[in-house]
């Protein structure tokens, strides 16, 4: 497998089976995150996306580089799939190391402007609820993660191509809602709170704040949700459950 270095469009063709996580195949669709791996630069027919912690395959799974291209991931990684004949093939390549990693998507097609627009303006006292500037996205760290710059190379290739919200008090980011992915149309929000501010309702308002953000840009927020914590800030917010998405985690 070599790395892909022409316009990525191209590739489009090999990844229209996945049902699953569009913000970020089309962001890497669109040049804008992540590496693209291929078996020709000039005739592919397979092709993996690496991009966070998800690596996304697609194109012929009988082809002969199929298993290479598995086993080339860095574990830990989520293996994305688009049907059963590579899911077989993962297990070909990996066997006992693979688990089910199940998440659930969530629409916001039944958002309610309003609702959001309450939810955003009651931070807890003392904390402000705006846009993360350069040097404050330096912050985002283990304890704040999942967020952006897990995905983009710095702070401002982030504010380049996606947007960071967060809930800040005396100059400290203590909840962070940012683009993990963001295409011309979607955006996969990633939302944590530090340890030491949990349980004040800040990623309630971080992540309505935004929504609305990105409501305002014309673009779709998506939430993904492993952990029931993280599903049920999506119900509150006025997602509504869409679909059961079913990755294989390769544990290091």
């Amino acid at each position: 497998m070599i790395e892909f270095n022409g316009s990525r469009e191209r590739l489009r063709s090999l990844f229209t089976a996945h049902p699953h996580l569009p913000a970020l195949r089309e962001s890497v669709l669109e040049g804008r995150i992540g590496q693209v791996w291929v078996d020709d630069s000039e005739h592919p027919r397979i092709a993996r996306m690496d991009v966070g912690c998800y690596s996304i395959f697609g194109g012929d799974s009988k082809h002969a580089d199929a298993i290479d291209a598995i086993r080339a991931v860095q574990a830990p990684v989520e293996l994305v799939y688009p049907d059963w004949a590579w899911h077989r093939r993962m297990f070909e390549a990996w066997e006992s190391r693979l688990r089910d990693w199940k998440m659930t998507s969530f629409t916001p097609d039944a958002f309610s402007r309003d609702h959001l627009e309450k939810l955003a303006a009651n931070p807890a006292v003392g904390f402000t609820i705006r846009p993360l500037q350069i040097d404050e996205l330096h912050q985002l760290g283990r304890d704040l993660e999942p967020h952006g710059l897990q995905t983009h190379a710095d702070p401002q290739a982030l504010l380049q191509h996606g947007m960071a919200w967060g809930a800040v008090i005396h100059g400290r980011v203590a909840c962070a809602a940012t683009s993990y992915a963001q295409s011309t149309q979607l955006v996969e929000v990633a939302i944590a709170t530090h340890p030491d501010s949990r349980g004040r309702g800040l990623a309630t308002s971080t992540a309505a704040a935004f929504c609305i953000a990105a409501l305002d840009r014309g673009l779709k927020p998506l939430w993904n949700a492993s952990n029931p914590v993280s599903q049920r800030l999506a119900l509150r917010l006025g997602y509504r459950r869409a679909a059961d998405c079913v990755t294989l985690m390769l544990d290091a």
